[in-house]
């Protein structure tokens, strides 16, 4: 029997619910129009109109028993042919799907940087897509299993594309140049390999500030000590005191103090013979 037997207009009533007009639709082109479609008297029946009629009308007409076993073979080459019309539709759809996505592919290959753990996942995709799109140049056949897989790596693909297309399409000097520093700093000796570049500076300033103030606490560790003396003294007055409530204090204001050089000028306190910023270290 002749594929051109394969039915390719099956005309259905649809009401519209917005309008409840009458329409037409076509269940296997998916077609719509308000006017009934005039239906070509050489076009073959449908698929559904083949079985029906003819198994009801043509078998009771048939009475020897090799025209029923030859009917019956006929009813299934014409089913066999249309399943290969099916499949070959499903087939170009996923050499479209395969195609779609190796594009997408080359396309995240040209800005993922190589050697890296997604430039290499792109790749191990690429090869798989390619393996299959060879398959099918000469197979019409594909398992349900390896058709989920090639779905889910086409959606995968296309929530990558999404990502970088959210970026300026002219950001091409941007990677140009970031992949050029990446070179640069290849080549360039690392003393500290833990470490940043931000962080060695930081380590290396830090170093310079050191020995810069390692003179100036020297200078400045006597007048420290001179302070802290002075403050010393201020608190044992105050303790010293009788009436604490009376007592006003004024930081800003300076006032000279004599040292406690006797248990009897100040019993509460140890006696100081010299103050701690005249020693020398």
């Amino acid at each position: 029997m002749d594929k051109s037997d394969v039915p390719n207009r099956i005309w259905k009533e649809v009401i519209d619910p917005s309008s409840r007009s009458v329409y037409y639709w076509n269940v296997l082109t998916g077609e719509t129009t308000w006017q009934n479609p005039v239906q070509d008297d050489t076009d073959p029946l449908p698929l559904i109109e083949k079985i029906s009629h003819d198994s009801k009308v043509v078998i009771d007409k048939l009475t020897h028993k090799v025209d029923r076993i030859k009917f019956f073979f006929d009813e299934i080459n014409l089913i066999h042919d249309v399943c290969d019309y099916l499949r070959s539709e499903d087939i170009g759809s996923i050499k479209e799907l395969i195609e779609r996505s190796l594009d997408g592919l080359n396309q995240l290959l040209d800005v993922a940087t190589p050697k890296t753990k997604s430039f290499n996942k792109f790749l191990e995709l690429k090869k798989f897509l390619t393996e299959q799109r060879n398959y099918l140049k000469n197979n019409f056949d594909i398992s349900d299993e390896v058709y989920d897989r090639i779905k889910d790596v086409s959606e995968e693909i296309e929530r990558n594309l999404e990502t970088i297309k959210r970026f300026d399409v002219n950001n091409d000097h941007l990677l140009d140049g970031y992949k050029v520093y990446m070179e640069k700093r290849k080549l360039e000796p690392v003393d500290q390999p833990n470490l940043l570049e931000s962080d060695q500076e930081k380590v290396s300033s830090s170093r310079n500030s050191d020995t810069k103030d390692s003179n100036n606490v020297k200078h400045n560790k006597k007048s420290i000590l001179k302070s802290i003396h002075e403050r010393w003294n201020r608190a044992s007055e105050i303790i010293d005191e009788g009436e604490l409530e009376d007592v006003r204090v004024e930081p800003k204001k300076t006032k000279g103090f004599s040292f406690i050089n006797t248990e009897d000028d100040n019993p509460n306190l140890v006696p100081i013979s010299n103050p701690w910023y005249e020693k020398e270290d």
